[in-house]
């Protein structure tokens, strides 16, 4: 839990280096900051609703192998020819 903590720390600071330098920023400024400030939430807004839209996307997949052929020994080789028995 600990290096997903810092992946997700690591990724917005990241963000907000990334956008302080897109819009020359200077984040030392009282001004700069108050522009940076709504920039860098509605980035997390847009980060998490794509999180969101993935999430549900990869849940909707039907993951379980399907009975596609009642074949059972059958092989490919590397050029993908396939050899049966």
């Amino acid at each position: 839990m600990k290096k997903l903590t810092m992946a997700v720390l690591i990724f917005l600071v990241i963000g907000g280096f990334i956008i302080a330098g897109q819009y020359n920023l200077n984040l030392i400024k009282s001004h700069d900051r108050g522009v940076f400030y709504p920039l860098f939430w509605e980035w997390n807004k847009k980060v998490a609703k794509n999180a969101i839209g993935v999430t549900g996307y990869v849940l909707r997949q039907d993951w379980l192998p399907g009975n596609e052929s009642q074949k059972t020994n059958v092989s490919a080789d590397v050029s993908g020819d396939i050899h049966e028995p």
